[in-house]
């Protein structure tokens, strides 16, 4: 139960994301024309209507079905397996770990543009690493690697199996020799600057980061790991191949290994750039317009198509499922997995933002940084209520100030705390009392009618000390409001973002903080998100304490 809730929560987040995303509205309508377009086409030109459709759809046995199913899972290992030979070992995961991460990395691949599900591979290798190191580049050095194998498999194996590569080839333009000169020569002056300026700051930076992603490359170097490699990514392209072979002889059109081949390559160009959800639309048309290439009908070529591209969605779909039974803890275990911060990581965090605490504000003020924190504090002010008769307010975690000065022209009575000393400095005189301390180290006796809590928990060694503590400063009637980085796929994302630092964070689950607060008399009013990395809570002290005074 505890899986299917996890799957569906995962689901619910992907699907939320998708319909509230301008760009992919975009692309969910620009899906439906090309499919209705190539629909009206099929019809018009080759009188071909839904009835026949189904009827060959329907042509699938158990056999066949259970054929392009193997073919699809075992195409997906193969493609895991081979990224995974190219790992440097001191990066290398377990080849479970990559199946699970790559799955869900394909999931997202097949929804949203631009190859967003490669970023989230990168994320997620990167966070299983046990030390503060930023792999990233390494990392993308290693995907970037896999990438140029799998190209050059696919060129060994047009080659090898004859295709009619040469008909394509012989009409493709050829470089001009002067511009091939003039590029090479500047390159050679690029390396000239490069190396005699390497001096400079961010010449030392750039030289660090690609010395970082060769090393990430490291695998191409080795013989033994490049050809177990390439054999690896040729047995990928011929067992995806030989599918599409079967699945054309199923409906009585031979297809040769060279044609086959050439037809995914022409496919692979054609989804190359994202134009819509899935590739839906793009994916069968290019695939039928390959298999044109070697006298295959349109309207044949369009259902096998439709074919393969359903089963290629449904074996990673299984894959993703399964994914979630691949690992170790996270279905047996509560939320612990989930805060990682030790007592190295929170003195690195606290240094950081005192560091940063004069320009914290001016940071987030321009580009997109600007509009996520504008988003953030609509939602959490919306919670806040601090319109209604409250009277005072509290500030754990003031940061910049930001809550507690719109708390205070409000005409709240206004508290401020945090641990860093430079934001709690920046705020006296601005709002009427002011502490330096640590939630985890909080004693206040006073109540408060509103208590904010924001940003505050993702670097705490203890959370359930930390929510004690703020319980306790909770009048009745009163509200807390939380603003805290969610587990899950894209709480990985955030953590990315803070290991940059060689920071360290906790991540939470709405249940678990409900079932904490609850124990401390407080009710869960509502939820948002306002973006997929982080949520806002909002809890209620009932006025039970009023009551038995009256």
């Amino acid at each position: 139960m505890r899986q299917a809730s996890e799957y569906k929560k995962n689901t619910s987040t992907f699907t939320r994301l998708l319909l509230n995303s301008k760009k992919n509205w975009v692309q969910v309508i620009t899906s439906t024309l090309l499919v209705t377009a190539v629909i009206i086409c099929l019809q018009n030109f080759y009188d071909l209507r839904f009835d026949f459709w189904l009827t060959q759809i329907l042509q699938l046995n158990l056999s066949i079905i259970s054929l392009i199913l193997i073919g699809v899972w075992t195409q997906f290992y193969l493609q895991t397996l081979r990224c995974w030979v190219l790992f440097p070992r001191s990066i290398r995961p377990s080849i479970r770990d990559v199946l699970r991460i790559f799955s869900r990395g394909q999931v997202i691949n097949l929804v949203f543009p631009m190859r967003s599900g490669d970023l989230l591979k990168i994320a997620l290798l990167n966070d299983l690493n046990k030390d503060d190191k930023n792999r990233v580049i390494e990392l993308t050095g290693t995907l970037t690697s896999d990438k140029l194998i799998d190209i050059l498999c696919l060129i060994a194996t047009l080659i090898l199996f004859d295709s009619p590569l040469h008909q394509i080839m012989k009409d493709l333009p050829r470089p001009a020799p002067k511009a091939l000169t003039a590029i090479g020569g500047l390159l050679c002056i690029a390396l000239i600057i490069t190396s005699r300026y390497s001096t400079l700051s961010w010449m030392s930076w750039i030289k660090n980061k690609g010395l970082q992603f060769l090393s990430g490359c490291s695998g191409l170097k080795n013989p033994k790991t490049f050809s177990i490699s390439l054999v690896l990514g040729f047995m990928c392209w011929c067992t995806e191949a030989l599918v599409l072979t079967k699945v054309c002889a199923f409906f009585g059109f031979p297809l040769s290994m060279g044609a086959a081949i050439l037809s995914l390559a022409i496919l692979n160009l054609g989804i190359s750039v994202p134009i819509s959800i899935a590739n839906i639309g793009v994916f069968e048309t290019s695939l039928a317009f390959g298999l044109s290439q070697s006298s295959l009908p349109m309207e044949k070529g369009m259902i096998i198509a439709a074919i393969h591209h359903f089963f290629q969605i449904a074996g990673v779909g299984v894959w993703f499922m399964m994914s979630f039974f691949m690992r170790k803890q996270d279905h047996t275990v509560s939320v612990q997995q989930d805060f990682r911060v030790d007592t190295e990581a929170k003195g690195k965090a606290l240094a950081y933002y005192h560091l940063i605490s004069k320009s914290y504000d001016q940071r987030v003020r321009f580009g997109i940084l600007s509009w996520f924190r504008n988003r953030e504090k609509t939602m959490i002010l919306s919670l806040a209520k601090l319109q209604k008769p409250a009277k005072n307010l509290i500030d754990v975690g003031c940061g910049g100030g930001y809550y507690s000065i719109h708390a205070k022209a409000l005409g709240l009575h206004v508290t401020s705390v945090d641990a860093a000393p430079g934001m709690v400095e920046a705020l006296q005189g601005k709002v009427d009392e002011t502490y330096i301390s640590d939630i985890e180290a909080l004693s206040i006796p006073q109540k408060f009618d509103r208590v904010l809590c924001l940003g505050v928990l993702d670097f705490v060694l203890n959370p359930e000390k930390s929510l004690s503590n703020l319980c306790q400063l909770i009048a009745p009637g009163g509200r807390l409001v939380l603003f805290v980085p969610r587990a899950g796929w894209a709480g990985w994302i955030y953590r990315l973002e803070k290991k940059q630092l060689g920071v360290r964070v906790n991540l939470y689950r709405p249940k678990w903080i409900q079932a904490q607060l609850e124990q401390h008399g407080l009710i869960l009013r509502e939820i948002q998100y306002p973006l997929p990395t982080n949520m806002v809570l909002a809890f209620d002290r009932p006025l039970t304490e009023i009551h038995k005074v009256m």
